[in-house]
């Protein structure tokens, strides 16, 4: 984990692409990494995911209704044993088959409760 002080968006854009995975919640740091094509995991609250979650091939969405997923629920959902591991995140069992594409013709994203994790 490394904060990223006083980068520009070209510059965070282009760290983000590199990741080997960015977890993020429903915020602008999701979407960025999501439009450069970064795996992107997704944690989002009590939204619907269709108006608010970053859309694309790399997008993996974690989400709870009506709370937040916890911590523990969003690291075993991406296999992970602690915030700091280098695990890959697995597909088995956490990705569904794609959506219908959304409006542009991007897929929508694939959306996991923790129960199904």
């Amino acid at each position: 984990v490394r904060r990223l002080d006083g980068i520009d968006l070209g510059v965070y854009g282009g760290v983000m692409r590199r990741a080997a995975l960015v977890v993020a919640n429903d915020t602008g740091p999701g979407h960025l990494a999501a439009a450069v094509g970064a795996p992107t995991f997704s944690v989002l609250g009590p939204t619907v995911p269709e108006q608010w979650a970053p859309w694309g091939p790399t997008v993996r969405v974690l989400r709870e209704w009506p709370r937040w997923p916890t911590v523990d629920e969003a690291l075993a959902a991406t296999g992970l044993a602690a915030p700091m591991a280098a695990a890959p995140l697995p597909t088995a069992g956490l990705v569904r088959p794609a959506k219908a594409a959304g409006e542009g013709g991007a897929p929508l994203p694939v959306e996991v409760s923790a129960a199904e994790a």
